[in-house]
């Protein structure tokens, strides 16, 4: 046993056996490795990631490759989930050495951290012959070898550099954002939705944005390519048919072959995804991907605490997907009549759906669709529908089931009060406020101590320092919920995180976020693209602009709007790469309401308006009559429910007309 075996992380746990002598990153592997003159192994993977378990059966359960691992390096695994500020600074290496990155993320460095190679997955014989090669180099050439750490150190602080831009071209003007689009759509699947590439990953801040951005210019075009992608992934494999929730990405243009792990921070963002489309669009469809999605988290993926764990394994018994796909001939022997028949006419049946000797439940059409065709009513659809799902559910459950990360991460964990939130809002079923409130209160409990917060929680542990994601998404939630609930504590707990994220994160000089605390690493990185999740400067950015509109923060504005003229360069070649930057340049540039609803009758009002879908405005209400907070003081007005509306600072008189003041927003960017 190495010692990996004193861990909290699944990840890490998985190797605590492995003949390689695995240590932890902590300042013990560090001092031996420049004690012992040694080279450093930074092997970086988490516990859902199919390749790495390959590479640990081919290489690190392998007596002869740890024999070679262990006389010449210092070996240390990271779970790019536990410490993701030392899977940003070795991705970014990885990156300039070979162009692309993933994980498994191996990488050899000097004794003082700094990289030298780097590569994701290799082969046994690959892997030993690449350690052979510079363990060589290192003892008969170390000049060569620091030459280019040298190098490669500079290129990845050069990497970090960004330059402050003029001022974004207008909306209103359109030429800057229409030659960022007419890019982004020359790259859009028209027949599958999604990219024109496999694999293809959700990204469902992209969709988020487009849907956004279609409804905001009147672009029918990008609102059909978002509702044809949020159906063909519904219907295809990435989504689980029978239990719900998406898998990480599908290797194929299809949306057909997942990668059959299951992520926390996926899911949540499809949640508050397919609420908006819902909102935008009262498609069956996309409500049921919600209510089954959430019906997912909370029976497989919630902690006694109340917490969300991070990831189900892709492979159970040795095999990918083994859990989740099918023989048809098993599911006509062991389905009632009714939902063998409902089988066969939903899900298809030929060498379309095939996998590995299996079939993947997948369907052609949607739920009104398909309804039709069968000539039932939507209820009755649904109904068979739920029944198929109950028996098919419960002869899966007679499996073995996954591995499960069962490590609770502060920052995907506020991904999911802010899924609920929006789910909340979009099929207005309280049970998902009340759990909205309830996973904020097991933070607040599990997270916090000593008014400091925890990267994650595991086994009774919290572990490893809050960084910037986790505090930004944090403060998102809370505002979020304050928003859906009226409860002022939420609002403050924004603000202080927000403060302190300002106190302790910030850069002065590029008005820019660290992303962590830690600066013995070989870079301090600043976290700007937006990728599977928004980047962590993007998300601090929408914070910053909204907390400042609604608290009365013109410095909080101001810094916002300086955040993004860093990045507003980069944005016109690759839109994908920087969506939740382009909704805030949408916010600040576009007309954008704050309404405040405040008066006895005000929940009401609030949820007829959410009934629709107004990103072009911040809403919030309130029924308390002695509430001073700042959106709220000295606006109650007794036996009145009143409506006030706002645009950069400027007030219209308070309505007591729901619909003149809805018809305001309907309009606001004509």
């Amino acid at each position: 046993m190495n010692r990996l075996n004193v861990a909290t992380s699944p990840y890490l746990l998985q190797h605590q056996n492995n003949p390689v002598h695995w240590q932890p990153w902590d300042q013990e592997a560090l001092d031996q490795a420049v004690r012992e003159d040694k080279l450093l192994i930074i092997s970086i993977g988490y516990s859902a990631c199919h390749w790495c378990h390959v590479m640990e059966h081919e290489s690190f359960e392998n007596d002869s490759v740890a024999s070679v691992m262990n006389e010449n390096f210092i070996s240390i695994k990271v779970d790019r989930e536990e410490r993701p500020d030392i899977d940003q600074v070795y991705m970014s290496a990885v990156q300039l050495i070979s162009g692309r990155g993933g994980w498994p993320l191996n990488c050899v460095a000097l004794p003082d951290g700094r990289p030298i190679w780097g590569g994701t997955y290799l082969p046994k014989e690959q892997w030993v012959s690449v350690l052979d090669q510079i363990s060589t180099l290192y003892h008969t050439d170390p000049k060569k070898v620091l030459e280019y750490a040298d190098q490669l150190e500079k290129g990845m602080k050069d990497s970090e550099a960004l330059v402050d831009a003029a001022p974004p071209t207008s909306f209103r003007d359109k030429q800057q954002i229409e030659s960022m689009l007419l890019k982004w759509k020359r790259r859009m699947d028209r027949k599958e939705g999604g990219p024109d590439k496999a694999p293809k990953f959700p990204l469902p801040n992209n969709y988020s944005f487009l849907l956004h951005y279609g409804h905001a210019i009147g672009d029918p075009s990008i609102l059909k390519q978002v509702e044809l992608t949020l159906e063909k992934m519904a219907l295809g494999g990435i989504y689980d048919a029978v239990g719900g929730g998406f898998s990480r990405y599908s290797v194929d243009a299809d949306w057909k072959v997942p990668h059959f792990e299951k992520m926390l921070y996926d899911n949540a963002q499809l949640i508050s995804l397919y609420s908006q489309a819902y909102k935008q669009e009262a498609n069956p469809l996309y409500k049921r991907v919600v209510r089954e999605s959430i019906d997912w988290l909370e029976r497989e993926m919630r902690s006694k605490e109340g917490l969300y764990y991070s990831a189900l394994d892709a492979d159970s018994e040795g095999e990918e997907g083994k859990f989740y796909v099918w023989r048809p001939e098993f599911l006509r022997d062991h389905l009632s009549v009714e939902s063998k028949a409902f089988y066969e006419s939903v899900y298809d049946q030929s060498d379309k759906s095939k996998w590995e000797g299996n079939h993947i439940l997948l369907r052609d059409r949607n739920d009104v669709d398909q309804a039709k065709m069968m000539q039932l009513t939507q209820e009755e659809f649904e109904a068979q529908l739920s029944q198929f799902q109950l028996e098919t559910l419960a002869l899966r459950g007679k499996r073995m089931r996954p591995g499960l990360d069962d490590k609770c991460l502060l920052s995907w964990n506020a991904l999911a009060i802010v899924a609920l939130c929006d789910a909340y809002e979009a099929v207005k079923d309280k049970a998902y406020l009340q759990r909205a409130e309830a996973l904020w209160n097991a933070i607040e409990k599990n997270f916090k101590e000593d008014e400091a917060y925890a990267h994650s929680f595991a086994k009774g542990k919290r572990n490893g320092e809050a960084m910037l994601d986790d505090m930004a998404l944090y403060s998102q939630a809370s505002f979020r919920l304050f928003q859906v609930s009226s409860e002022g504590q939420f609002l403050l707990k924004a603000k202080a995180l927000t403060e302190s994220i300002l106190g302790i994160f910030n850069d002065p000089e590029s008005k820019l976020f660290w992303y962590s605390t830690d600066t013995s690493l070989v870079i301090r990185t600043k976290e700007v693209d937006d990728n599977v999740i928004p980047s962590s400067n993007s998300i601090m950015a929408r914070n910053l602009y909204a907390l400042g509109v609604v608290l009365g923060e013109p410095a909080w504005i101001e810094h916002a709007n300086a955040m993004l003229n860093q990045v507003y360069s980069r944005m016109e070649s690759y839109g994908e790469g920087y969506s939740n930057w382009a909704s805030l340049w949408m916010e600040i540039d576009l007309p954008h309401y704050e309404l405040v609803i405040i008066g006895s009758d005000a929940e009401e009002k609030y949820q007829m308006l959410t009934s629709e879908f107004l990103p072009s405005c911040t809403l919030l209400y309130n029924t308390d009559a002695s509430s001073n907070l700042a959106p709220f003081k000295d606006r109650w007005v007794d036996g009145k429910t009143l409506f006030y509306l706002c645009e950069e600072g400027s007030c219209q008189l308070p309505d007591e007309n729901l619909n003149r003041v809805l018809e305001i927003l309907r309009k606001a960017y004509d």
